[in-house]
């Protein structure tokens, strides 16, 4: 394949878009960046942008590309906003590659490269809770998430699964301006595929990974139950680092339990269920499948028991298609961070149909960071950035039960004026409290960054 048309130790980073994939699964576009000949320099890229044929190319009439190899000389470093590189447009198939000619093509990177890897931002603290100075809101981490479950659903046995993912392996596209590090698209990272250093290993890999997508003569072939157990739970770490925020430096079946145990029951079990599902994974294969099943059947059990469940999460959102939008994010310090990226609301609970009076307060954090409430309206609206969740919100005596609605009063504190909306308690949080059209408008949302809103809520 495309390692027939460079040197040895060359390296290839893909998008992995799930969200793309599923819409142009037959003749995939695949945004890469593949390194110069080695040694590699991490700042020396050919992006292109290859297009993938499940059928055969006809050969004639095509110019043929021998090699894919550049020297570090021919490509400037391109870490600046300013520097943009040409993009190389190439078709391919297991056989074949030739160069394409189209118009209208532009790199989607203007000069960012896929430098920074998800464990970067770990260490940094860049996916931490927002109010600790996270980057990462809750909806970002659905997003990739999803986008990374429908890739893995794809790719599994392919070229791309090479090895499970991992933080180390999974890149995002970084450049600079003059504010500092921005990283682009932070719904759709890059995985590291790395071509062969040694002749024998290429034959290997020949041999190995006859296809980047599975073909339907792929997803008849059999594949070992206990061979899928290593990639699942590499993806289960993967999952639970993204939530958790921070590296998991073992990768045991006890160290992923600690983090999944008891929380399936809670809001966005889905997300734990998704993670408990690639734990059990092998398990579940062999009990339905059998020991030794069909590439076909693999990937239904993984719809059924890990794909399905991070759909839901997304579902969960009251505004999903808002969720999704294409967003990037400016890093400074995660410490430095934290002052801007969070809006805290407090929210006063008052009075009840049934038991005593409450009075409680609960902390619910709007997610909004400094990047995100300077995006345009219809960006905010509907995003997992615009919703409150509560934190700690304790209802007490069972006053106020789920799927109960209640009636909120709200003012800015430098209003006199209240506002009352209607809201449906969802177990122990205020759901679809939304930050919509109507109250950015009327409310001037911009000018309460960083101040206390003061509601109250009463039951309707």
């Amino acid at each position: 394949m495309l390692s027939g048309r460079t040197c040895l130790g060359h390296e290839a980073r893909f998008q992995l878009n799930g969200f793309k994939l599923e819409e142009q699964l037959e003749h995939l576009p695949l945004d890469v960046f593949v390194s110069c000949c080695p040694p590699i320099d991490s700042a020396t890229w050919q992006e292109g942008r290859y297009t993938y044929f499940v059928q055969d190319i006809d050969p004639h009439d095509v110019n043929f590309i021998n090699t894919l190899c550049f020297p570090k000389s021919n490509l400037q470093s391109t870490t600046s906003l300013d520097c943009e590189s040409e993009i190389l447009i190439i078709g391919f198939d297991k056989c074949y590659a030739y160069r394409r000619w189209t118009t209208g093509e532009s790199p989607v990177s203007r000069g960012a490269t896929p430098a920074i890897s998800l464990a970067d931002l770990l260490d940094n603290g860049f996916l931490k809770d927002s109010r600790d100075g996270g980057a990462f809101n809750i909806g970002d981490k659905a997003v990739l998430a999803l986008s990374l479950g429908r890739c893995l659903l794809h790719f599994f046995q392919g070229l791309l699964m090479q090895q499970g993912w991992s933080a180390d392996n999974i890149h995002f596209l970084c450049q600079y301006n003059t504010s500092g590090k921005v990283i682009s698209n932070i719904h759709y990272p890059y995985v590291t595929c790395r071509f062969p250093k040694t002749d024998e290993e290429k034959i290997n890999n020949e041999m190995k990974y006859s296809e980047l997508l599975q073909s339907d003569a792929l997803l008849e072939t059999t594949v070992e139950a206990v061979d899928c157990e290593l990639f699942l739970w590499s993806f289960a770490r993967l999952l639970l680092e993204i939530e958790k925020g921070q590296s998991i430096p073992l990768l045991s079946e006890i160290d992923l339990w600690a983090g999944v145990n008891g929380r399936t029951n809670y809001s966005r079990g889905d997300y734990f269920r998704a993670i408990d599902g690639c734990i059990r994974f092998t398990e579940t294969l062999r009990k339905e499948k059998g020991e030794i099943p069909t590439l076909s059947e693999v990937r239904e059990v993984l719809y059924e028991e890990v794909l399905q469940y991070l759909e839901n999460n997304i579902n969960s959102f009251s505004n999903p298609h808002g969720v999704i939008c294409r967003r990037n994010i400016t890093l400074g310090s995660a410490e430095t961070s934290s002052k801007s990226l969070c809006t805290t609301l407090d929210v006063e609970i008052n009075g009840a149909e049934l038991g005593p009076k409450i009075d409680q307060l609960a902390h619910l954090d709007t997610k909004a960071d400094a990047n995100f409430m300077s995006e345009v309206l219809f960006d905010l609206l509907g995003h997992e950035g615009s919703v409150y969740h509560g934190k700690g919100f304790d209802t007490g005596n069972g006053s106020i039960t789920p799927h109960q609605k209640v009636k909120v009063d709200f003012r800015c504190t430098k209003s006199e004026r209240w506002h009352r909306e209607e809201f449906i308690v969802i177990k122990d949080f205020i759901y679809d409290m939304i930050l919509g059209i109507g109250f950015i408008n009327k409310y001037d949302v911009f000018q309460f960054k960083g101040n206390l809103l003061t509601m109250r809520a009463f039951p309707a």
